[in-house]
């Protein structure tokens, strides 16, 4: 792997390439953790931004070209841009340890911390997928809440809720600019693996495996990751969603997403310590020992073709 440095504004690192290039460092070590489990992390880049905004440029009108003859004028337009930024949200806690048990087990500070650790990545994802500024602001907004403003990228899978259509499916894919994954829960990727074994899928869902070793599906052409559940066997995308026409609440949704350069990317706050995470030992207080962990994070999407959304889908075998 190239070396590359978290100190360049413009740079933009999965959390598998950071921690490949500081893996001592406790933004390294806490990576590490995110990325055991959850493939956003593992796929999806993040920019390291020094400033509290992240300004980008969005095209809001696309450039066009045309023909012409002889002293005619020309009739291709530059297109139009629009300022935007992104404002980061920040997710903190402290991790409390009995100083007295831990001076009993050594190892029980270690092991409440990797909970709690496991409790932000928890959290992100959850953000990822239902943030909302609106209903709280101290979230950022998630794919959710940012799809309902582009409606062209919103497809149903059938408005009243119905097992996931293949072609449906392809449909969204199609509708992404250049696709990087199929984002899918735990309980819907069993039914797709199943469709694939048996079913309708069979012949066009490829088995392999990612960097990690892990197995993965692949259908049109990109990766089907998998959103394992939380720590407490909870779905990120639980299936109780209620369906485009108000009759049903039994559905989940596939996010077809370009986690890339200029799509869909994840934004941390360099700050002091760099790549958005600042821990801080604050020693014994009381009777803990504590330890206070802060993550200045966010997405952006800066193309909106680089995420669609297909929802009304049951838990069920595919259909065509």
């Amino acid at each position: 792997m190239p070396s590359r440095t978290l100190q360049k504004t413009d740079t933009m690192l999965t959390f598998i390439e950071a921690v490949a290039a500081d893996p001592e460092s406790q933004s390294g070590i806490l990576m590490e953790e995110f990325i055991k489990e959850d493939p956003i992390f593992a796929n999806l880049g993040f920019i390291n931004e020094p400033t509290p905004v992240y300004t980008y440029s969005q095209v809001v009108k696309s450039a066009t070209a045309g023909m012409r003859g002889l002293n005619e004028q020309i009739l291709g337009e530059p297109g139009r841009e629009s300022d935007s930024y992104e404002t980061f949200k920040l997710m903190s806690d402290l991790m409390q340890t009995d100083w007295q048990v831990a001076a009993l087990d050594p190892t029980r500070k270690a092991r409440e911390e990797l909970r709690k650790i496991r409790a932000f990545k928890d959290l992100w994802i959850r953000q990822f997928f239902n943030g909302s500024t609106s209903l709280n602001s101290r979230e950022y907004d998630g794919l959710r809440a940012r799809v309902e403003k582009m409606p062209r990228q919103w497809l149903q899978n059938a408005v009243g809720g119905a097992p996931l259509s293949r072609r449906k499916w392809k449909q969204a894919i199609n509708r992404t600019k250049n696709p990087t994954a199929s984002l899918v829960s735990a309980d819907l990727h069993d039914w797709i693996s199943e469709s694939a074994e048996t079913g309708i899928l069979k012949g066009s869902v490829i088995f392999g495996r990612d960097d990690l070793g892990k197995d993965v599906l692949s259908y049109g052409g990109i990766p089907i990751l998998r959103i394992e559940r939380d720590e407490t066997d909870r779905e990120m995308l639980p299936a109780t969603e209620g369906s485009f026409d108000g009759t049903s609440i039994d559905n989940t949704s596939i996010y077809v997403v370009s986690m890339r350069d200029g799509g869909l990317q994840g934004i941390n706050f360099q700050g002091p310590k760099g790549y958005g995470f600042n821990v801080v030992e604050q020693g014994q207080i009381g009777i803990y020992d504590q330890t206070l962990v802060e993550y200045r994070t966010g997405i952006v999407i800066e193309d909106k073709r680089s995420v669609t959304r297909l929802d009304g889908i049951k838990l069920a075998p595919v259909t065509t």
